[in-house]
């Protein structure tokens, strides 16, 4: 009974086409996609396979949809990466195969820095929007029919603003300065998914929409020493930073510290004592000076743990003379001599050194993007790797409440610092002066601790060195 009812219902379909009281579909041929990108390689997330066949289908399923039209390739995209000189010419649109009756289609896929699109007319006072987005895609499309007569047009700009993320990492942007544009708005997996919603606006029937904003989540460098899906095992915190004051919340709590402004001291080795200083400071540098002739300055600020009420001073000792003062630089003093004090009690003694000697296999893959935390989203931009190694380049090492600590300074602009107590990583920040994110590998560790780590690691005066 069911294959004669079907039998009838497809034969009913033949006849209705053939008298013109159903749509035929409209075949319509992609003959090229045009990339390019002022920005980054984002849209070279069109070089895998996997994802090129994924958005032709979906495309397929788009045109299918909100227009009727059936493309006649659904397993491939004609991509071309044309340079800025080839974009800037005229746009050749030229149907080779007339006696077809397909359409034709042209589309462009241009990435631009939002700073410039929003210095548009239309968008010139949208500062909030210019803030938020990380870049600005702009797609466009041509349809042709086979008199090669253009018969439809249209163009939709997409604002990619990044989402919240639990991962940590190095952020794939303008970080690594040698002059390419390591600049990426987002994964492989959020690039498509951007590009579906937005292609949907593009091809809905008489829709006006010029501009959509699309949240999509960043992408990292990948890297060998940060663990993968640490949002699973470690605490990865977004501080609130107010007033050069962090606000964060751990498993023990709302925690608050502040560090205040840099002062600078000289410091007398002879004559009266000087106040604030503890005695062996002055034994110390006395026996620097009488191997060379020079003065010295203490760097110092105020650290202050809101919540649990307490203040310390941090004073790092620094070298001034005719020379350094020429340079506009105080290198500090390579001893174990630079302290912190609280309530004129020393609690910390440590040592800073510059480019320290560390045996370090660790890099990050500037050729590979991944969502900063699972190795499945991994893309290879290049298949040549491409590894630059990340050094430490200062280190702070000593004793902090009768406990070995070590602060290590890393990567471009000092934005990455491991903290290790008693031999053992327990926090990792990330953030070029205040931290953008903090993980927490060991939450046992005491929040008085914690915090006086946290300070010292982000105190101004790193910025300085």
């Amino acid at each position: 009974m069911f294959a004669i009812i079907r039998k009838i219902s497809f034969c009913l379909i033949v006849q209705l086409l053939s008298v013109g009281l159903l749509p035929a579909q409209q075949a319509v041929k992609l003959e090229e996609l045009r990339c390019y990108s002022a920005v980054g390689p984002m849209l070279r997330y069109f070089q895998d396979p996997a994802l090129q066949q994924s958005m032709a289908k979906e495309l397929q399923q788009i045109l299918y949809h909100e227009r009727g039209w059936r493309l006649t390739d659904s397993i491939s995209l004609p991509v071309t990466y044309p340079n800025l000189e080839e974009l800037k010419k005229n746009k050749s649109l030229l149907v080779k195969d007339t006696k077809n009756q397909s359409l034709h289609l042209w589309m462009d896929w241009i990435e631009v820095q939002p700073i410039n699109f929003f210095a548009a007319a239309d968008y010139l006072n949208d500062s909030v929007r210019a803030a938020q987005s990380a870049s600005v895609v702009r797609i466009a499309y041509y349809l042709l029919n086979p008199r090669n007569e253009l018969i439809e047009k249209n163009e939709i700009d997409i604002s990619l603003t990044q989402s919240e993320s639990p991962s940590i990492g190095i952020p794939f942007k303008g970080i690594l300065a040698d002059g390419l544009p390591y600049l990426l708005t987002t994964t492989a997996r959020g690039f498509r998914e951007a590009m579906i919603e937005s292609l949907k606006m593009l091809f809905k029937k008489d829709s006006t929409t010029s501009f959509i904003e699309v949240r999509v989540p960043p992408a990292y460098f990948f890297n060998n020493f940060i663990e993968q899906s640490p949002h699973n095992k470690h605490l990865i915190i977004r501080p609130e930073v107010k007033n050069k004051s962090l606000r964060f919340l751990t498993d023990r709590g709302t925690q608050i510290i502040r560090n205040g402004e840099t002062e600078v001291r000289g410091v007398r080795v002879g004559g009266k004592k000087q106040p604030g200083f503890p005695e062996w400071v002055f034994d110390s540098l006395r026996l620097i000076k009488r191997v060379v002739e020079t003065d010295f300055i203490c760097l110092q600020h105020v650290m202050r743990d809101v919540l649990n009420d307490k203040s310390y001073e941090v004073k790092f000792f620094g070298i001034s003379n005719e020379s350094t003062v020429s340079e506009g630089a105080f290198p500090l003093v390579q001893k174990r001599m630079h302290l912190i004090l609280h309530e004129n009690d020393t609690i910390a003694r440590f040592l800073v050194q510059a480019k320290p000697e560390i045996n370090e296999n660790d890099y990050i893959a500037i050729n590979q993007s991944y969502n900063g935390s699972d190795t499945a989203s991994v893309f290879n931009f290049d298949l040549t790797t491409n590894k630059m190694k990340w050094e430490t380049n200062l280190q702070l090492t000593g004793t902090l409440l009768g406990q070995s600590f070590a602060i290590r300074v890393r990567g471009n602009f000092n934005f990455w610092k491991d903290i290790l107590l008693n031999d053992q990583l327990i926090m990792r920040l990330q953030g070029r002066n205040l931290p953008e994110r903090i993980m927490i590998k060991d939450p046992a560790v005491d929040p008085i601790m914690m915090n006086l780590l946290l300070l010292l690691a982000t105190s101004p005066v790193i910025d300085l060195l």
